[in-house]
């Protein structure tokens, strides 16, 4: 098994983690965003950085080839809601503040609103209206405690409330 294209998959109903279907590429450093129907698995590096994304659908733990972000990179982080995910910073080689904006109905990608930072090793999370992009660095070693919100209707971007500790490679759910 390639450890890069493992997944698993965890049954909320009695708190069981079975095997996935693997992923398409072996791919790391990428991020996720999903609704109720399907999860979406977007960037990451392979044997170079990739805006290859992967669709699964979990009432039959398929998976299938997604549409291709607009910008390949790695070390970005995902978040969204019902209908739309957003991928957002990363590195291309430089640190990002690209996003890409990932309808899941018809598979549609469009470049959404850039973030007031570019910086890679960044986090999110969300609800149903807003996500939010936290932390992160901007060069080598300066982490930083910025956070973007970044609002789906109109996908508007405003600076959002610092977080306490400039940090990288955090968790969100």
């Amino acid at each position: 098994v390639n450890i890069f294209n493992y997944t698993d998959k965890y049954t909320y109903s009695n708190n069981s983690v079975s095997a996935g279907t693997v992923l398409g590429t072996a791919i790391y450093v990428l991020a996720a965003t999903g609704n109720a129907t399907v999860g979406i698995f977007g960037g990451g590096y392979s044997s170079n950085r990739t805006a290859y994304t992967d669709k699964y659908t979990y009432s039959n733990d398929t998976v299938a080839a997604g549409t291709v972000l607009g910008l390949a990179r790695y070390q970005l982080a995902a978040t969204g809601n019902s209908t739309v995910g957003i991928f957002g910073g990363g590195s291309t080689g430089s640190y990002s503040n690209y996003t890409d904006q990932y309808t899941y109905s018809n598979d549609a990608v469009a470049a959404g609103t850039v973030l007031g930072l570019a910086r890679t090793s960044l986090s999110a999370t969300g609800n149903a209206t807003v996500g939010i992009f936290g932390g992160g660095m901007i060069s080598s070693n300066d982490n930083v405690n910025y956070t973007d919100k970044y609002t789906y209707s109109n996908n508007v971007v405003t600076a959002g409330t610092v977080l306490g500790v400039a940090r990288r490679y955090i968790s969100a759910c």
